[in-house]
């Protein structure tokens, strides 16, 4: 028996792309004066068949706003129907020379047969599903939604309160199969001038201003919040009353005095506001960004029901329904958050995100598994350049601490690594990106720091993971070096930290070259989140037959000679032992799952395609040990795929949170007893039609004490779905 080699991971990263992205580097284009679109347009019909591409599938859909550069985004259609949640880009020098290809197609979809049904009740499906009324005059877009096999859906855009989602709807069963996000959300990511660090109020010029009787400039409009209707425990925006902030005398100056405490009406907090998002706003366009669409900014935002008002501890980042982006800035119990500019420039930034990195982060879950690595991106990169600007590593030094002491964050101070410190919380999650980047700027200085990582954020694709993030940030410093603004040495030393942070293998799999560690969260938290417990949420994943896909699927790379291949999992619960968990190997391609219609619309993997599973029988109880020793032999029915590389699965309904530690090992001697492994059978590890396609429903293996292997309670299940992906959201520290 021996441990996988650094070797055999320098096979891995040669010869498998598997989910993992794509970075292009484009050489001996000619340049072009015709548009953009057309130019790359062109270049994709010409390469299309070099990458094994369907050009006939992809459209230009948008242009990343950037200067130096021309980013032209392709969507990917079947049959003239959107695929959702994937794009790629082709980027272009100022002379109209293709330089670079992002992202990837999917490959093998189809749209499936038949008539859709009416639009209209896809606009009703989402109303019950999310209860609320929406605008009569939706008229929902067809989209594919990758899968095997492909699912047709319509694409509902649905507001509740500040929170916009995209509501897919079966197109032919009016089923709600996906609810997405699309905004962001921060508690109060506060840095540069605030009261914790420069306690002293200062008059500055309020720069780039287009009114002298209001805070109206290039930046964005800032409002004053009145009072909001409140919209399912949120202040709703299209129940909002503003006002305008006026001058506070004759001269036309907004000299207000700052009030700390609680105070709706306060106009320095909407000053303070203006001041942060044009110094960030100007910023960004320093670097070529020019905002395609208007900003509105709302301070002390709260809500109102029968005349109590209650405070907002919160900041958003929103699309609004007049198409453009909304920041909305919570007047706190304890603290007004406007007063922390960090907020503001955080949400900003998330604007900024959005309009360069399209789509990223739409889909949280896909034919993998479960996917928040792009969330992670976005809360990252919005860390990053409000600290960068305010030359200041600290987040959160005023407004986190005031909502909770000990929450602010130093990226200057992170040893979080990949995957050992992931999650699946985005705000945690994205410390990692964040701390990468302010390394880059230790590296690089600020200025060629915040460009190379503006640049490698417009670059990034709907799907993109943190590897891919590392990936394309390399890759810029490299057009960087060849334009001398970088040198070898500085680009070897972003790579020592990527590596050092794990970031270079953090993508849809990690490999098992070496003993891996994951943390996972668990149903306990869950349960206490929403009311419920363990038992409940087991009993609604066994009723649907999901489980939660950990973070990340394991590579081995199995070499020819090899007879058998060992994998030892050891769980460290923190609190209770209560475990129940099932792995799933495949050779040569990834796990694949299929997505499942959650009570309430949301959609969790239930495992698809797999060559070998444990326990053999997939109508077996979960394993529940805290150990396991599993053992894959060529003797085995299906045999261990040799010469290749195998993926490995681990799909948990865990009670409490666990890490879990992984480790390979690879035996090329002789099998002396092929029926030997640990569970006693070799030929019993598929269906007995010969099938890798698991059956919808398995056997409970709930050790709780109650309610896990009854029909769980229909209110419970729906308070689950819409809660399930925004409770992870939590901070636990």
């Amino acid at each position: 028996m021996r441990h996988l080699s650094v070797l055999l991971f320098t096979m891995t990263l040669t010869i498998s792309g598997i989910a993992q992205g794509s970075v292009r580097r484009i050489q001996g284009e000619s340049a072009s004066v015709l548009p953009p679109s057309v130019t790359a347009a062109a270049f994709l019909q010409r390469n299309a068949s070099r990458f094994g591409w369907d050009v006939k599938q992809l459209a230009a859909v948008a242009r990343v706003p950037a200067a130096k550069r021309h980013i032209v985004v392709f969507g990917q259609n079947v049959q003239g129907v959107p695929v959702y949640g994937h794009n790629l880009k082709v980027e272009m020098d100022l002379q109209g020379r293709v330089t670079h290809v992002w992202g990837e197609p999917l490959k093998n979809l189809a749209v499936p047969a038949g008539t859709p049904k009416a639009p209209e009740l896809a606009v009703l499906a989402a109303e019950n599903t999310l209860n609320t009324l929406l605008p009569l005059d939706l008229d929902p877009p067809l989209v594919l939604l990758p899968g095997r096999p492909a699912r047709l859906a319509y694409l509902v855009v649905a507001w509740v309160g500040m929170k916009k989602f995209h509501v897919l709807v079966d197109a032919f069963t009016m089923n709600v199969i996906l609810i997405d996000r699309a905004w962001f959300n921060a508690q109060g990511r506060v840095y540069g001038i605030d009261p914790a660090r420069t306690p002293d109020p200062i008059e500055v010029e309020l720069a780039n201003m287009t009114s002298t009787e209001a805070l109206v400039g290039r930046a964005g409009h800032v409002w004053n919040c009145v009072t909001a209707t409140d919209n399912q425990g949120m202040p709703d925006p299209e129940n909002m009353e503003l006002e305008d902030i006026p001058t506070s005398d004759a001269t036309g100056n907004f000299l207000y005095d700052p009030v700390l405490t609680l105070d709706y009406t306060d106009f320095a907090a909407a000053v303070n506001l203006y001041y942060h998002v044009d110094r960030m706003d100007a910023h960004f366009r320093s670097m070529g960004y020019t905002p395609p669409v208007d900003v509105t900014v709302v301070a002390n935002v709260h809500s109102e029901t029968g005349g109590t008002k209650t405070p907002m501890d919160n900041a958003y980042y929103s699309p609004m329904q007049n198409g453009n982006d909304g920041l909305f800035v919570g007047q706190g119990t304890n603290v007004d958050l406007a007063y922390g500019g960090d907020v503001v420039m955080h949400e900003m930034t998330h604007s900024v995100v959005a309009h360069s990195a399209i789509d990223l982060g739409v889909q949280q879950a896909d034919q993998y598994g479960i996917n928040r690595m792009p969330l992670g991106l976005h809360e990252g990169l919005a860390d990053y350049f409000p600290a960068s600007l305010n030359d200041s590593p600290i987040i959160g030094a005023y407004s986190l601490e005031m909502i909770e002491p000990g929450a602010s964050r130093d990226l200057s101070d992170n040893d979080k690594v990949c995957p050992d410190d992931m999650v699946g919380e985005e705000h945690m999650d994205g410390e990692l990106i964040g701390a990468l980047n302010w390394q880059v700027r230790v590296e690089l200085g600020a200025e060629i720091a915040d460009e190379a990582i503006f640049t490698t954020l417009t670059r990034l694709t709907a799907a993109s993971t943190f590897r891919d993030y590392a990936e394309t940030l390399i890759t810029t410093l490299e057009d960087l070096e060849t334009a001398g603004d970088v040198t070898t040495n500085q680009i070897a030393a972003v790579q020592t930290v990527i590596e050092a942070k794990g970031l270079d293998i953090c993508g849809r799999w990690v490999p098992l070259d070496e003993p891996r560690r994951v943390t996972n969260f668990g149903l306990d938290t869950l349960g206490q989140a929403m009311g419920g417990d363990c038992a409940q949420l087991r009993g609604m994943l066994d009723y649907m037959g999901v489980d939660i896909t950990t973070m990340f699927q394991y590579q081995v790379i199995v070499p020819e000679n090899a007879t058998s291949l060992t994998l030892s999992f050891d769980f460290t619960p923190m609190g209770g032992t209560d475990l129940q968990y099932n792995v799933y190997g495949r050779g040569g391609q990834m796990v694949q799952y299929e997505l499942v219609n959650v009570y309430g619309g949301m959609m969790l993997p239930r495992i698809q395609t797999f060559d070998r599973s444990w326990p053999a029988n997939v109508l077996d109880p979960p394993m529940n040990g805290t150990t396991a020793e599993l053992i894959w032999t060529i003797n085995d029915t299906p045999p261990l795929p040799t010469g290749q590389e195998v993926y490995f699965s681990v799909t948990h309904a865990n009670c409490p949170l666990t890490t879990l530690d992984v480790e390979a090992t690879v035996s090329t001697e002789p099998i002396v007893d092929p029926d030997a492994g640990p569970d006693g059978d070799t030929d019993a590890d598929v269906d007995a039609d010969g099938s890798t396609e698991k059956p919808p429903a398995k056997k409970d293996g709930c050790s709780c004490s109650a309610g896990s292997s009854n029909r769980p309670n229909a209110s419970f299940l729906l308070l689950l779905a819409v809660g399930l992906f925004f409770s992870l959201r939590r901070r636990v520290r």
